[in-house]
């Protein structure tokens, strides 16, 4: 609770005991089992970063996806997601697009695993050839 917890509010967790010494009254004895810290509420405030950056690449992954999909179907089959990347089918069985968004850089990258080296290796030497023209 002290993670996730406002800045200004701290949560303590203490063990009651009652203690009672020969005929004297029981007396109620209150230790500290955990209480909030400075490197708890930073491990907080991190987590709450860490899930704003995730709500914002699902954001642009959604205006990315519109845009692109109004283009291509490149990546029709495609869904937002809080990673830094998302992958697709290529509409060939054995090819798969990743579509990544870095901090100072972007890609696509073609994947290509069609269980069969060979036939890897055909598709492979296609596009390269292709490249050459």
């Amino acid at each position: 609770m002290n993670k996730n917890g406002p800045p200004a509010v701290a949560f303590y967790m203490v063990k009651l005991e009652v203690f009672q010494i020969e005929d004297s009254p029981p007396a109620p004895h209150l230790s500290v089992v955990a209480s909030p810290s400075e490197q708890i509420k930073r491990a907080g405030a991190m987590k709450g970063e860490l899930a704003e950056r995730h709500l914002k690449r699902l954001d642009f992954w959604e205006q990315l996806l519109k845009k692109s999909n109004a283009k291509t179907d490149l990546f029709s089959n495609g869904s937002p997601s809080k990673e830094c990347s998302i992958r697709t089918g290529a509409g060939k069985s054995g090819l798969s697009y990743r579509y990544t968004i870095l901090k100072n850089s972007a890609r696509i990258e073609l994947y290509i695993d069609t269980g069969d080296e060979d036939k890897n290796n055909q598709i492979s030497d296609q596009l390269y050839s292709k490249d050459k023209k």
